[in-house]
């Protein structure tokens, strides 16, 4: 069985919120969801996955300046995919990762203790109680986190997330 490690999410996670002070207690949970899930609740088949990424990279404008990956703890990472466009990576490309990228061994309980363990020990009472209230929805059958409004709005996130094990291409 894998050891789930949160050194690593925790640092990543500290490192994002400091880059990102508009994000919001769930944003916070769907960062810990992607650190410790991966993608692999996004994936259908390989040609669904291509669909998707090729819709978004298309109607997108490249930035070399951005940076292409944003790790996500020991596991994953986020692919940008505006530096990625701009470094002339093709959908095609963009979907083979994610779809060779490995599958997660956690679950989603292990996803709500890692919000928990962190909350309680960097956050406000108020925040921890967001947090938990966010990280309790994955107890619903089929609910995935998203960005808040606030988030999307100062940042325009457009990203995948892929394996680490591709952090050096």
């Amino acid at each position: 069985m894998a050891e789930l490690k949160l050194d690593a999410l925790f640092r990543d996670f500290e490192s994002a919120k400091k880059s990102h002070p508009a994000a919001e207690p769930r944003d916070y949970v769907k960062f810990f969801f992607q650190g410790i899930m991966g993608m692999g609740h996004l994936l259908g088949d390989e040609r669904q996955v291509l669909t998707s990424v090729d819709e978004e990279m298309r109607t997108m404008a490249a930035e070399p300046d951005d940076p292409l990956i944003t790790p996500v703890g020991a596991r994953y990472m986020r692919l940008n995919l505006r530096p990625a466009r701009a470094a002339g990576f093709t959908a095609e490309t963009v979907a083979r990762l994610m779809c060779c990228s490995e599958a997660s061994p956690f679950t989603r309980d292990d996803v709500i203790r890692a919000c928990r363990v962190y909350t309680e020990d960097h956050f406000p009472l108020r925040i921890v109680f967001e947090v938990r209230d966010h990280a309790d929805s994955l107890y619903i059958k089929g609910f995935l986190p998203c960005h808040s409004e606030a988030y999307r709005a100062a940042y325009a996130p457009a990203y995948r997330i892929i394996s680490r094990a591709y952090e050096d291409m």
